[in-house]
């Protein structure tokens, strides 16, 4: 080669080179984006390398930090207030998502927020991880979920984070029950668990790598399937503050509801939609109930009041009769139950065993009309007649705990701030949302919403009640309560109480 184009190919290479280094430095001086470690979740992005895909890795760890092999079902919350499969896989130490799916869900969901006049950099759906941990002798499973950066997967960030599985305390279902199950639905396949027995294709490949493999070569992976979607409602009111007052009425002066709901991001305030899941795990004759919350659904960020409503109730306009008044706002609710699967993968197909072990999960997220969640309050005159607030109500009087009693003389104050310290919350569960429906499901299961920071400066429900001004000598008194579920919920590897704004007031005499 003659000397000059070994000149021209020198500068070639040295400036392809200084390209890749000049890309690596802005790469790695790029500050991360990151989540508020204060949600209980640390989610980094981050530009993709020079020449490389963007991926998104999920890590999964045990309470001693050792990566654990796990296999995940991964659901989105839709726009449309339904819930999409957005694939399924396995991993050793964590699990890599399909980035395609993933980045078409923030797609879908930013063209759906520009569509009703909002800022899609503004929220961040969540996807909802069902999946089941495996070491050498048994399997774990659990539900957890994501908020997702649309705007930053839509430009082909790379998305890291980790979460931790405290196992010591999670039920568990032991390979040798996995055998049994297995034994017993090929010995009688015309039993009700033989007869849900189903079957699929070989899965893509590589997953079965991280599953259990048995003496015969085949091996055996976990997967959550939607069994049934119990309930569905879009654009129905959903309330956050509930007051349910009896008594001698002509005596009380008012009831005032008030709901606020902002997002500071620049301080770190998000506010939080979860999911209520309720995990029901055989072990043998065993049966255990776990509840989680840490399951993202929607987060809303930005500088931004959301929601800002209050509403001022007059016994006078009832004819001092009970009632129930409630303040929330309008959105989607769903109920829906997921079933787990053993599947054992041959040469060519896959034969599937229901575990028995079942995930119950409600979500309740608001629908967004430019930047604000649409208020919604109503008041039932006739909290008796088995329609309107009292069936919403009567879940939570006949079934959760009642606190926080108060008793005065002139005025009760239940204050969202205040009753999550009194029952030892966090402000990430602030405001329960229980059951809106009678389903055949658990009644302890609530969706909530919160707060990622605390601070009393944006209290997200306030119940005021005062008795009117002649009646405050001391003669006649206020009694009142709110409740808390009567199971604690998971989040982030502890476990709290969830209050519900919803009061129960009695005037007297």
């Amino acid at each position: 080669m003659e000397r000059g184009n070994w000149v021209r190919l020198a500068v070639v290479l040295f400036l392809a080179l200084l390209c890749v280094a000049v890309a690596s430095v802005a790469y790695i001086s790029v500050s991360t984006v990151r989540e508020e470690i204060s949600r209980g979740l640390v989610v980094y992005y981050r530009p993709s390398l020079p020449f490389t895909s963007p991926y998104m890795f999920v890590g999964f760890v045990n309470e001693s930090g050792r990566g654990l092999d796990v296999c995940v079902n991964v659901y989105g919350l839709m726009p449309n207030g339904s819930v999409g499969f957005l694939g399924y896989t396995c991993g050793r130490g964590g699990v890599s998502l399909d980035y395609g799916s993933v980045k078409s869900y923030a797609s879908l969901w930013r063209r759906a927020l520009a569509a009703r006049g909002n800022n899609p950099d503004n929220v961040e759906p969540g996807l909802i991880l069902l999946g089941t941990a495996l070491d050498s002798e048994a399997a774990y499973p659990f539900i957890k979920g994501i908020p997702v950066d649309t705007g930053l997967v839509q430009r082909g960030y790379t998305v890291t984070t980790e979460i931790k599985l405290n196992t010591r305390n999670m039920p568990k279902i032991s390979k040798t029950q996995i055998q049994q199950i297995v034994t017993q639905a090929k010995q009688n396949t015309a039993s009700e668990q033989g007869s849900t027995v189903a079957t699929q294709q070989w899965p893509p490949g590589g997953i079965t790598d991280y599953c259990w493999s048995f003496s015969d070569g085949s091996r055996g992976c976990f997967e959550w399937r939607l069994d049934k979607v119990i309930y569905s409602s879009t654009n129905r009111g959903i309330p956050l503050a509930m007051a349910y007052v009896t008594g001698n009425l002509a005596k009380l002066g008012s009831v005032f509801l008030k709901e606020k709901v902002v997002a500071q991001t620049s301080i770190g305030l998000y506010v939080n939609f979860a999911a209520g899941a309720e995990l029901e795990v055989k072990s043998g004759a065993t049966i255990s109930h776990v509840f989680s919350s840490d399951v993202y659904t929607f987060t809303l960020g930005g500088n931004n009041v959301y929601l800002d409503y209050s509403n001022l109730i007059y016994p006078e306009q009832f004819s001092n009769l009970p009632f129930i008044t409630a303040i929330g706002f309008w959105g989607n609710y769903s109920i829906s139950r997921y079933k787990e699967y053993y599947c054992i993968y041959y040469l060519f197909f896959a034969q599937c065993y229901p575990t028995g072990n079942n995930a119950t999960m409600a979500l309740a997220v608001p629908v967004l009309s430019n930047n604000k969640m649409l208020s919604w309050s109503y008041t039932d005159t006739y909290p008796y007649d088995g329609f309107g607030l009292d069936p919403v109500f009567n879940v939570v009087a006949n079934s959760w705990t009642p606190t926080g009693y108060r008793t005065s003389t002139s005025y009760l104050d239940f204050d969202s701030y205040d009753i999550v310290r009194e029952t030892g919350g966090i402000d990430l569960l602030s405001a329960s949302i229980p059951l809106l429906v009678q389903a055949p499901v658990s009644t302890s299961i609530s969706a909530s919403v919160g707060l990622s920071t605390q601070t009393s400066s944006f209290t997200m429900t306030d119940v005021l009640l005062q008795l009117k001004y002649q009646y405050t000598d001391g003669s006649t008194t206020l009694n009142g309560y709110y409740y808390k579920t009567p199971v604690k919920y998971e989040w982030n590897n502890n476990y709290y109480y969830i209050p519900a704004s919803y009061v129960r007031a009695t005037v007297g005499p």
